[in-house]
């Protein structure tokens, strides 16, 4: 054992045996063991650390603390920031929103990128991975997976995993061209549909619903002596959600359409249509039958979205004016009803002409415009 005093502080040192058999050297000072600062005080701390480190193995005596330099944090990763950003994104979004953020996340994104700390995701590896979509995707698409990626990326910045968001060069797709029936046919389809499928296929070419609107459709929402319906659901994979706009719309109904809904009348449940059980049609079934319905017809392969555009397409060939059809289809911007307005020549013409004078008639000796 040895005893010093350094800058007028009493310290030991000594080489103790673990029990493990290894040897070590120990030293201190009194003051770890709150004796005083002297000769007597390093020999008695000396004996007291001997004793610990014999016993347990320890080489710092109890009260010491060792320096110790903290470690970097760990970076977050891609994959692991997705499930806060899935719990994020359902504070603001429906829950099919955010299953179809899950189903791109898993699908697309987190097997090309998920391994990738957040901070070195930059602009080189956004690009890699757009080339890498475009090998099976469209344009459009890649939009919509980038930007599931860019908004995961923004709700990390915000939460401080990352500093600053990397560029995002957008694809510009050209305008999607969309598919409308004509008037013959249309009723072709509905004269070929079957048994409750009639009545589904004409209410929606004369209203216009989206597919999980038909599914979840209720008598509740039907007035039958008003002759309208008002949505205020949609079932979409099983879900009970809003439509699409956020907020209900009432739709008035045609009388073939209201006689539609009329011969549908059943006791199975709330809803107009659906199984014998009374629970919500599954999206394939309807997809089945329409497919099968087309095929009667003579018609190409339609979705059920081709009717909801034929419904708009229609209304802008008879006249209605645009923002009608979009209150009508429960569209959110005017921009997704501006495509159905090259199909109103005859409308567009009459607004034209209402800039000429209607008539004339002579003021003061001269023919003037009114």
């Amino acid at each position: 054992m040895t005893i010093y005093q350094r800058n007028k502080r009493w310290a030991y040192r000594e080489t103790a045996t673990r029990p493990d058999g290894t040897r070590v050297r120990i030293s201190g000072a009194p003051g770890y063991f709150g004796l005083p600062n002297t000769k007597e005080g390093a020999k008695a701390a000396a004996a007291k650390h001997l004793a610990h480190t014999l016993a347990t193995g320890e080489v710092h005596p109890p009260g010491h603390r060792a320096r110790q330099v903290d470690a970097p944090a760990p970076r977050t990763t891609l994959a692991a920031f997705a499930p806060t950003f899935l719990e994020t994104s359902g504070l603001a979004n429906k829950p099919s929103t955010v299953d179809t953020k899950r189903w791109l996340l898993d699908r697309h994104i987190l097997p090309a990128l998920g391994s990738l700390e957040l901070g070195a995701i930059g602009y080189a590896q956004i690009e890699d991975f757009k080339v890498r979509l475009a090998a099976s995707m469209g344009q459009k698409s890649i939009n919509n997976v980038v930007g599931i990626l860019n908004r995961l990326l923004v709700v990390a910045k915000k939460r401080g995993e990352i500093d600053a968001l990397p560029e995002v060069e957008w694809m510009r797709p050209d305008a999607p061209a969309f598919d409308w029936l004509r008037f013959d046919e249309a009723d072709a389809l509905i004269a070929a549909a079957r048994d409750e499928w009639a009545s589904m296929i004409r209410v929606a070419l004369r209203t216009g619903l989206r597919r999980g609107e038909l599914i979840g459709l209720r008598w509740d929402d039907v007035d039958t002596h008003g002759g309208r319906i008002i949505v205020r659901q949609s079932i979409v994979r099983r879900q009970v959600t809003t439509p699409k706009s956020r907020r209900p719309r009432e739709i008035p109904l045609a009388p073939s359409a209201l006689a539609a809904l009329k011969s549908q009348k059943h006791l199975r449940g709330p809803l107009v249509w659906c199984y014998p059980d009374g629970s919500a049609l599954a999206p394939r079934l309807l997809a089945r039958e329409l497919e099968r319905t087309r095929r009667r017809a003579g018609l190409r392969p339609i979705g059920w979205h081709v009717l909801r555009h034929t419904f708009a397409s229609h209304l802008a060939m008879r006249g209605v004016p645009i923002l009608t059809i979009k209150e009508l289809c429960g569209h959110a911007t005017i921009t997704m009803t501006l495509r159905y307005a090259h199909l109103a020549p005859v409308a567009l013409a009459d607004a034209v002409a209402t800039l000429e004078p209607v008539t004339a008639v002579t003021l003061g000796g001269r023919n003037r415009p009114i």
